[in-house]
């Protein structure tokens, strides 16, 4: 190709030569494109505010030599990483099993507030959790206040709030102030954040948070906690550290309990896992063929409510072995209630009566004679005495309380409990037994995943007085394979996954705030945590651009003549028809085509939007290795076919490439590096004078297609050269950097691309939401500023705020009376069990049918119109409306006694008074939507309601806000008089109810016994949903058994 130029263009070649031989490759300025594809690059998947503390903290003491809180033991790693990174004032987030001692750090960061002359806010996921903090923290610091929907206890010196998450929530949005004074706000379980339905509470909650505040989050084992610490540290541009241990301060061992058998004389034990260490499968599968062959021929296991027997032997044998106090982990209510009864009618331990019959007393002050009565509460009673305990959802929230206290004190060696004993509580026992680790979770029986496993199975083990803890299962029901414990007990914990979604009532805050743009707010959200890298990526893109713009402006030649476009134009003609010549040394069969592999070729290569020359080494699949040259060192790398350029007509000589690696390579002696190194320099240089590589040997043997293209190549380089362009001094400076310049062009517009793209989905989604908003009138159509009936309904967290505010302003809440408000409320927080709404609908009475008709209009009107905005909803969906204790509220708010509300409901008891005590909160919250108004008379009613609510069993005071001395037993409340219990009447309370043929089950419904003594066809209700499922029978029914040996 030289040969057919001129002179002059030979000459003009000869001069883009380099006046002096170099060794080094001249290497463009690191300007600021580099900067900029740097951070695009950087930018994607890299934590840049979460890290994980590793110091072991040897130095603690000279770290933080003047500590806030003194404490009486030595502080493990874990919390010392947490108080010193808390002490340099950054978020924390501390992950650690069960009991393994989290709330120290909780205690360090009040002090710490305190030290400041600041407050700390303390969020639990559940009242009675709250409860529990309150008194502890009251304890240690004295001045505490509480703020739940069934309390406020508050004064203006008080060093920490202790709330809910929902009540912390609310504050934020009704008065921002209030935070003012707070310096830390602590995060207990964290990890509900998965919750389906309550997790969006802690995501928004952290989003409202105002920068001073600092978080110290309390977590079980999670997967991605790194994730979780990055998107808060993304949401306040701070640093956060998180600290991770799965060190318990008590191990743990886990056991398969084995029964005597014909063949087996003694009971035995068998260890499937130790501490943290791996599964010891072969111990596991001893126990499994010793269990399972009982099931395979038709025998009953270890069926403790229809053989009470195999019961008190386990019992005893824990109790030889030293293994209580024991919790028993159960999914089902009534099962709860039966293992628990059983075991008291024939066993009696060793029990302070009189403790348990003062806290009753206590308890039970301010009661009616006829709820002192209630069957639920003498049969509680009546199991406590007898050294019993039971512990579920359905229990009054008082009887709960008592059972705590009891065991917390050691004076319960045996408590039945379903799992919400294992959410928060702190009651650690030495044994936890599982009977099964199957449960129905609303949908579908399924075995235990591993975090709840560990979560219930962290209850063992007390720290400073058990050296270990154990987990036994005790089967009364299949046991799973070996395969299936092994991912129960060692799986992986669950991922934080975000639950949030926009509410109306999210959407009418964000507006009061000054949020002009909602969006923003949304993208914060951890949901959209692969959104918010994105627009902090497209800030950086649209930076870029400007960039870009600015230098081709700046590369803009004063020359007329000098057309810097049309140089561009024809230099990528050019490269295009070099591609196309390479491509042609690939053609099967091609004469000469093999000369092209041989090492040494010389090939020009794209590697990240970057061109180097290289050196092929050798041929590997469809690609080659290839050696180069990146600034000054040598290199290699892979390349593709499509990598490849220009392929040159020029080999080099290289030896010695043996040993060469994929990032570096070894030519021996440092002169040959030099001259391959020189040698690149000096193609680099007079690139348009070094001849392609023609794959064939004789021009005759070229196919037509190849000779035009060498024509077409030829032509075009001496077009080239003649322009002014080609020797421009401002073009060859901007020309420079094009490989730069082209790379970050197409990254910036990538992301632009992705983000816009990404965004408009979600923008589209907020518009029509802030569309239904406006054609209800609750925000202007105009300025998106709340309406008066906006104003209304944001007051509304606990109901439906869109379809009490309508029904207000339609005056149909005026009309009702107290007992009908009740009711209506009582649908927006009654939580049921299983209950079949069809069968409760058909057996209301007419008034409750009209009223729930009205209501399910209301919210059709709503539902209709999403629709028409492609917000598909049903009912269900847009709002969880559970009918089922309308008629039961309605009658408590009449005054009638609470065990006709029991009769009405087919709920339990605790239920009833969690359901009546929330709708307290939806009474308050439209007693403020009633004052905005001016609506005096809907004011009266509500105060009047919360009158009726708030009476007798409901308004039981908790035993944790109650003076600590009596919950010690070391005093008693004013007018008490003691009196002698002999704990053989609890025994007679069981037996006369047994003796009459019927049994009293925890919810106060009542099944029939067989006359053997065993339960017949007794349904079983679970914790979460009360699926109902026939108990196992000692039948000769084979059930299924998955064998893994």
């Amino acid at each position: 190709m030289s040969d057919s130029l001129s002179p002059e263009q030979k000459e003009k070649l000869q001069k883009m030569k380099r006046t002096k031989k170099t060794k080094q490759v001249e290497e463009p300025e690191n300007t600021e494109i580099d900067t900029l594809t740097e951070k695009l690059l950087s930018a994607k998947g890299e934590y840049r505010y979460a890290f994980e503390e590793k110091n072991d903290m040897k130095e603690f003491d000279t770290l933080v030599p003047d500590m806030k809180r003194k404490y009486s033991f030595e502080l493990d790693t874990f919390q010392k990483k947490a108080i010193y990174h808390m002490e340099l004032g950054q978020h924390v987030f501390v992950i650690a099993h069960t009991s393994a001692g989290k709330t120290a750090t909780a205690e360090y960061a009040i002090a710490l507030a305190q030290s400041k002359g600041m407050k700390a806010i303390y969020t639990s996921p559940i009242k009675a959790l709250s409860n529990q903090k309150y008194y502890d923290f009251r304890k240690i610091f004295g001045k505490v206040g509480i703020i739940t929907g069934d309390v406020v206890i508050q004064q203006p010196d008080d060093l920490v709030t202790i709330m809910t998450t929902e009540i912390l929530r609310s504050k934020l949005y009704q008065d921002a102030k209030f935070i003012d004074d707070v310096d830390w706000v602590i995060f207990d379980e964290v990890h509900y954040v998965n919750d389906e339905e309550r997790g969006v509470v802690w995501e928004e909650v952290i989003m409202n948070l105002p920068p001073h505040v600092k978080m110290l989050m309390l977590s079980a084992t999670v997967e991605n906690a790194i994730n979780f610490a990055e998107w808060i540290g993304r949401t306040k541009q701070q640093k956060v550290c998180l600290v991770k241990t799965l060190h318990r301060p008590v191990p743990l061992q886990h056991y398969v309990f084995c029964g005597k058998s014909k063949e087996n004389k003694e009971d035995a034990l068998y260890m499937f896992k130790k501490g943290e260490i791996s599964f010891l499968n072969e111990n596991y599968l001893e126990a499994y063929k010793r269990i399972v062959p009982k099931f395979m021929k038709g025998k009953k296991m270890f069926d403790a409510v229809h053989d009470v027997k195999h019961l008190q032997q386990f019992i005893e044998f824990l109790d030889k072995d030293g293994k209580l106090p024991c919790v028993f982990f159960i999914f089902s209510r009534k099962l709860v209630m039966d293992y628990a009864k059983r075991l008291a009618k024939s066993t009696q331990f060793d029990i302070n009566a009189y403790k348990v019959q003062t806290l009753f007393q206590e308890m039970t002050e301010g009661l009616v004679e006829s709820e002192k009565n209630l069957p639920q509460i003498k049969e509680v009673k009546a199991l406590l005495l007898r050294g019993v305990g039971v512990h579920h959802a359905g229990l009054l929230p008082f009887l709960k309380e008592i059972v705590e206290v009891l065991f917390s004190q050691g004076i319960l060696k045996v408590l039945f409990a379903t799992e919400t004993f294992a959410m928060g509580v702190n009651m650690p026992a030495k044994t936890v037994v599982f009977p099964s680790v199957e449960k129905f979770d609303g949908e579908k029986k399924r075995f235990l995943n591993p975090g709840e496993y560990t979560q219930m199975s962290g209850r063992a083990g007390r720290r400073g007085i058990d050296p270990i803890g154990n987990v036994i299962l005790f089967p009364n029901k299949v046991l799973p394979s070996s395969t299936q414990m092994q991912n129960i007990s060692c799986g992986a914990p669950a991922k934080m996954k975000s639950q949030f979604y926009v509410t109306y009532w999210m959407l009418l805050n964000w507006l009061t705030s000054g949020s002009d743009d909602v969006s923003e707010k949304m993208i914060k959200s951890f949901s959209k945590i692969d959104l918010f890298e994105m627009a902090n990526r497209a800030l950086i893109a649209q930076e870029a651009q400007k960039v870009l713009e600015k230098d081709e402006e700046q590369a803009k030649c004063s020359n007329p003549n000098c057309d810097h476009e049309a140089l561009i134009l024809i230099k990528k003609e050019i490269n295009e028809i070099r591609r196309k010549i390479t491509e042609e040394v690939f053609i099967a069969k091609a004469q000469g085509g093999a000369h092209f592999y041989k090492t040494g070729r010389v090939v020009k290569f794209s590697r990240e939007g970057q061109s180097f020359y290289g050196i092929i080494l050798d041929k590997v699949g469809e690609g080659f290795t290839v050696y180069y040259f990146d600034k000054t060192e040598g290199r290699v790398t892979p390349i593709n076919l499509r990598d490849i350029k220009t392929v040159y007509n020029k080999v080099l000589y290289v030896k010695g490439t043996e040993n060469y690696t994929e990032t570096t390579i070894e030519l021996g002696d440092k002169k040959i590096k030099t001259a391959l190194y020189d040698r690149l320099n000096s193609i680099i240089t007079r690139k348009y004078q070094e001849p392609l590589f023609q794959p064939y040997q004789s021009e005759k043997k070229r196919p037509m297609n190849v000779k035009e293209l060498f024509s077409e190549y030829t032509k075009n380089v001496e077009i080239m050269i003649k322009m002014p362009a080609f020797t421009c001094s401002v073009f060859k400076k901007f020309n420079k950097e094009s490989g730069r310049r082209n790379k970050l062009q197409k990254l910036a517009n990538d992301i632009l691309l992705n983000y816009e793209s990404n965004k408009m989905v979600m923008d589209k989604d907020l518009e029509n939401r802030l569309d239904v908003l406006k054609h209800f009138e609750f925000i202007d159509k105009e300025t998106n500023i709340l309406t008066l009936k906006g104003k209304v309904a944001k007051e509304m967290v606990s109901s439906d705020g869109m379809i009490l505010t309508n029904m207000l302003f339609d005056g149909l809440l005026n009309k009702m009376e107290v007992y009908q408000l009740a009711a209506l409320f009582s649908v927006f927080v009654f939580e049921p069990s299983n209950e079949s709404m069809e069968e409760l609908i058909g057996n209301f009475k007419p008034e409750t049918n009209e009223l729930i008709d009205l209501l399910e209009k209301y919210a059709m009107e709503i539902v209709d119109y999403e629709n028409t905005k492609n917000i598909e909803y049903t009912i269900e969906k847009y709002v969880k409306m559970n009918y089922g204790l309308m008629e039961g509220v309605a009658l408590w708010t009449l005054k009638k006694p609470f065990n006709e509300v029991i009769d009405a409901s087919a709920t339990t008891e605790g239920l009833i008074v969690r359901c009546i005590l929330r709708i307290e909160q939806v009474v308050e919250e439209v007693t403020r939507a009633a004052a905005i108004i001016g609506n005096e008379e809907m004011t009266k009613k509500c105060a009047t309601l919360t009158e009726l609510l708030k009476r007798d069993i409901v308004n039981v005071k908790s035993l944790y806000l109650r003076d600590t001395a009596i919950v010690e037993g070391k005093a008693h409340a004013q007018g008490f008089k003691p009196i002698l219990v002999d704990t053989n009447e609890a025994l007679d309370i069981l037996d006369k109810i047994e003796d009459n043929g019927r049994i009293v089950v925890g919810d106060g419904e009542e099944e029939k016994i067989s006359v053997d003594g065993g339960i017949s066809d007794v349904p079983f209700e679970t914790e979460n949903n009360d699926e109902e499922e026939e108990m196992p029978k000692p039948s000769s029914a084979q059930p299924q058994v998955e064998i893994d040996f």
